[in-house]
């Protein structure tokens, strides 16, 4: 009989607030979750890698909560996340680090080489170490706040077999909102259909692009032309912290024997938004936004066309959108 997949899941957060002295505030954190057999996907990303169970070119394993771990709730994950989260503020200035470091271990059926050959079913034993660092400064002077945020987290190279180790970053729930507001089309937009998904690897809910972690900057310029209008602007170059394999699908999976070798470029574009808000009535805001992407090279893809590998070169992409939004 099939066993269950499910265990018994849980998280621990502990996260006191301080104030050593007016303007700022210092949250440390800890956090442990653990979690038997398969989980949400929100807490564990899904990445395609070979070496897991059932992983080959013809039926690629991807490493998500439906495949995880054989679906056994004997095979469990115990994962440690310890940092700080610090706001500061001065007249016009202000700051808001945060830093996180994340290690663990998890339980995982892999295809693993044994003395040079292939061992399917293996239980192995993953080692997890990530970071995370997010850096958000700020000026304002009268009407005009200009902001800048950088963001850099950990990965793993396009060769790494994930069975063994994982350098990428997992929050437990971001729920599409990681960096909503600096991007329409590398995050979460106003109108809520865009949001980091898809062919740009849960960015928003993962944090990091596929295995491949992140590295960002951010610059955002708002004017508040009365106190019910604000105009905006965003330009934001986006990298991954280890080279992207092109020679993958846009789901970054399996194509052929060719995928996960090697790393081919780490640019994943540039994107430039202008938006409007405008609160014309108690509760209530009208936006307006378009943004454009400057597709990187990080983007590109492939595909078999009849039987032979092809690269796809990404094109750039638009969207414009507008929203009445109540709030009570």
């Amino acid at each position: 009989r099939t066993k269950v997949n499910r265990g018994n899941d849980f998280a621990v957060i502990v996260s006191p607030e301080f104030t050593p002295f007016k303007g700022l505030d210092i949250k440390p954190l800890y956090s442990y979750f653990h979690a038997g057999g398969a989980t949400s996907a929100a807490s564990r990303r899904a990445a395609t890698d070979r070496a897991l169970l059932g992983g080959t070119t013809a039926a690629p394993a991807t490493y998500s909560s439906a495949r995880y771990a054989g679906g056994s709730p004997e095979n469990e994950e115990n994962r440690h996340t310890i940092g700080v989260d610090m706001r500061w503020r001065s007249g016009p200035f202000g700051f808001d680090p945060t830093v996180y470091y994340q290690w663990g271990t998890r339980d995982v059926q892999c295809t693993c080489p044994t003395n040079g050959a292939a061992f399917t079913g293996r239980e192995v034993e993953t080692d997890m170490s990530a970071w995370l660092v997010d850096l958000q400064g700020s000026f304002r002077a009268g009407p005009f706040l200009l902001e800048a945020r950088g963001i850099y987290s950990t990965g793993n190279e396009a060769r790494d077999n994930l069975a063994r180790s994982i350098r990428y970053f997992e929050p437990l729930d971001l729920d599409t909102s990681y960096y909503a507001g600096w991007a329409s089309i590398l995050a979460l937009g106003v109108d809520y259909f865009n949001g980091g998904g898809g062919s740009n690897a849960a960015m928003a809910s993962n944090v990091g692009y596929d295995r491949y972690g992140r590295a960002q900057f951010g610059v955002r310029g708002t004017y508040n032309v009365t106190p019910a209008v604000a105009l905006y602007t965003v330009v934001s170059p986006t990298w991954t912290a280890e080279e992207v394999d092109t020679d993958t699908s846009a789901a970054r999976g399996i194509v052929s024997d060719k995928s996960f070798v090697q790393g081919d470029s780490r640019y994943i574009g540039t994107e430039w938004d202008l938006g409007l808000t405008w609160r014309f009535a108690p509760n209530t805001a009208f936006d307006l936004a378009g943004a454009y992407l400057f597709a990187g090279e990080a983007l590109d893809n492939s595909e078999l066309l009849n039987g032979v590998h092809t690269k796809k070169s990404a094109s750039d992409a638009w969207t414009t959108a507008a929203r009445v939004r109540l709030s009570f």
